[in-house]
């Protein structure tokens, strides 16, 4: 009889990678929504998993570049320069965030039935706060955008394992 059969479960010696474990992570991103800057950010992820499906953690990261987009340089060309010297255009100083994190999906794949890669898919919660810079020749447009802001924090990911220290 099949372990289906027999009332057994389906998925036998599941591998508990994330229960009570840290979890260490490098962060690398960039902006999207900005249409002057793309503001490239790295940082770094600390994380501990209560459980194998709840954890918590926070997330840190500075500004390492602020790279012009081509309707900014656009800008520049054709708006004349006293209009376009009143402008100023945000960049992203540093960011940090709280999160919670919930694995409902977890599980194991059989690579021509030779290797198992175990994974999972997982959401994320939070808040987050960024301190956030501006560039410009006009000191009152730039005090203006100056200051930090907090933003809710909504993402999904997964990991595939490589072995028991490496995901």
């Amino acid at each position: 009889p099949s372990p289906l059969e027999q009332g057994g479960a389906v998925v036998r010696r599941k591998l508990l990678f994330r229960s009570t474990r840290f979890e260490a992570a490098q962060v690398v991103g960039f902006t999207l929504a900005d249409p002057f800057n793309r503001n490239v950010i790295a940082g770094a992820n600390l994380s501990f998993h209560l459980t194998n499906e709840f954890g918590i953690g926070g997330t840190f990261g500075v500004g390492v570049a602020q790279l012009q987009t081509d309707l900014r340089k656009n800008l520049g060309e054709t708006v004349p320069e006293d209009t376009f010297n009143d402008l100023a255009f945000t960049q992203i100083n540093w960011l940090a965030s709280v999160e919670a994190s919930y694995v409902p999906i977890f599980g194991k794949l059989s690579i021509m039935n030779g290797v198992i890669v175990n994974y999972n898919l997982h959401f994320i919660g939070g808040v987050g706060f960024v301190g956030q810079g501006a560039e410009g020749s006009n000191p009152a447009a730039v005090a203006n955008i100056e200051g930090g802001t907090v933003a809710p924090l909504v993402g999904f990911g997964g990991r595939f394992y490589v072995n028991d220290f490496i995901s």
